[in-house]
Formats: structure tokens, C-alpha cells, sequence
């Protein structure tokens, strides 16, 4: 803008004349457009770009895969995948692997934490470990593990805690030291089995081998594979063998209606 300065409403001689006067020279601008922005004499477009740069770079192999740009051996060689973090690997296709030591091997699957891999197709790992031996791994199709060395090799399957396996297709183990090997089974708490499809098991120690049955409760019992729909309540050291029964050691019933 070169010249006097012009008001747009009504004009005031005196404030005018003074505000020009203050002026010793031209007043110079840079220009703005709806398509390039400086700061000072360089576009922000060439700032940022710059920025970029140094955070992202192209993964060793793979189309359009990226990794971030530091001194680790974090790498991107899947198409379209996504590594960052530290000594992270993200192979699949459209996979994401970030935190440390983590990999997400699958198509689309994603690992994060420490010691995470991520196999199966769309397979998510995430937790935390500090040894390289007990990674928690999720290798079935769209299966999930979270926690301290925790497997889900199942379809769709949770594994979740310490030390638990999700085996079967769609099932659950969580807790500690648990597995969970059935069709749509779940087991919980400590060093607990579930065997059969759609079986149920929680307490201690407890192994339910029958389909469509359950061990709630209680320490050391067994519900053998005859047991079908039968339950174990409570107790301890109880094996139940026979189909549609109900196992208890003690029944306190309060009031019967």
C-alpha cells in the first residue's frame, strides 16, 4: 500500500493529516491469496513441507508405505502400511505397527505397546512386556490381545491379563494363567480351562471339558466331557460326570416360595 491513508466513512481532516504525517515513507505488504501464504519471504507450504520431511520417510519396500524418520530399525514394507515408534515393523498390507518392538504382520492389523505382533488379517495386539519372549500375539483373523503374554489363535477370539490363550474361534480367557479352547468359550480367573463349546469357567484350578456347561466358583473341580449342561457351584475337588445336573457341596437355601 503506497499512499495517504483514506477513510471509508465520514472524513476527518485533522485525525487524517496526523496519521499520515506519522508516516515518513511507504508502507509495504505481502500479498495474501486464498492459494499461497508467507511468513516473511518464504510460503508455508515450503516450511511444512520441510517439517514433514524430517519426521516421515518412505518404508524400504512396499507402495505408498511410510515410517517415521529416527535411528531406530522401525520400517514400513507392506502396501499402504504405517510404521513409527521405535523398532517397530509394520509388514501387512495397510497394517500399523507403533510404540517399541512391536509388529503388525496381517493385512490390515495393528500392534502397539512393547513386544507386540499382530498376525491374523485385522488382528489387534497391544500391552506391555519388557521381554522379548513373551510377546503377546493375536493370530487369528480379527482376534485381540491385550495385557502380558496373552495368545488368542482363534477366530474373533479375546485374549486378555497374563499368561492366557484364547484357542478356539470366538472365545474368551482372561485372568491369569487361563485357556479358553472351545467354540465360544470363556474362562477366567486363575490357571482356569474351558474345553468344551460353549462352556463357562471360573474360581481356581477348575477345568470344564462338557459343552453347553459351567464351573462357577470354588477350587480344583472338574466337569468331565459326559457333563453336558450340567454345573458345578462352589466346592472344591468336585467331578461331575453326568449330563443336565446340578453339583454343589453345600445348599444353604434362606427361604423357599
Amino acid at each position: 500500500m503506497i499512499g495517504e491513508l483514506i477513510l471509508s466513512s465520514n472524513t476527518y481532516d485533522i485525525g487524517r493529516n496526523a496519521i499520515n504525517n506519522a508516516f515518513s515513507g511507504q508502507a509495504s505488504f505481502n500479498i495474501f491469496s486464498a492459494e499461497t501464504i508467507y511468513s516473511g519471504a518464504t510460503e508455508l507450504s515450503i516450511l511444512f513441507n520441510n517439517l514433514t520431511n524430517n519426521i516421515w520417510t518412505s518404508g524400504s519396500t512396499g507402495n505408498y508405505s511410510i515410517k517415521t524418520n529416527n535411528d531406530s530399525s522401525t520400517d514400513a514394507t507392506g502396501n499402504y502400511a504405517i510404521a513409527e515408534g521405535s523398532t517397530t515393523m509394520a509388514s501387512g498390507d495397510s497394517s500399523h505397527a507403533e510404540g517399541w518392538n512391536n509388529t503388525s504382520a496381517g493385512l490390515n492389523s495393528h500392534a502397539e505397546g512393547s513386544f507386540n505382533i499382530a498376525i491374523g488379517w485385522g488382528s489387534h495386539a497391544e500391552g506391555g512386556n519388557d521381554n522379548a519372549d513373551e510377546n503377546n500375539i493375536a493370530h487369528g483373523i480379527g482376534s485381540h490381545v491385550e495385557g502380558s503374554y496373552t495368545t488368542a489363535f482363534g477366530k474373533a477370539s479375546h485374549s486378555e491379563g497374563t499368561t492366557t490363550k484364547a484357542i478356539g474361534d470366538y472365545s474368551h480367557a482372561e485372568g491369569v494363567e487361563t485357556a479358553a479352547s472351545g467354540i465360544s468359550s470363556h474362562s477366567e480367573g486363575y490357571r482356569t480351562t474351558s474345553i468344551g463349546n460353549y462352556s463357562y469357567v471360573n474360581g481356581q484350578n477348575n477345568i470344564n471339558k462338557a459343552d453347553y456347561a459351567s464351573i462357577i466358583g470354588g477350587s480344583g473341580n472338574t466337569l468331565t466331557d459326559s457333563a453336558l449342561n450340567s454345573v458345578i457351584l462352589g466346592g472344591n475337588t468336585i467331578t461331575g460326570q453326568t449330563s443336565f445336573t446340578t453339583y454343589v457341596s453345600t445348599l444353604n437355601i434362606q427361604k423357599l416360595k
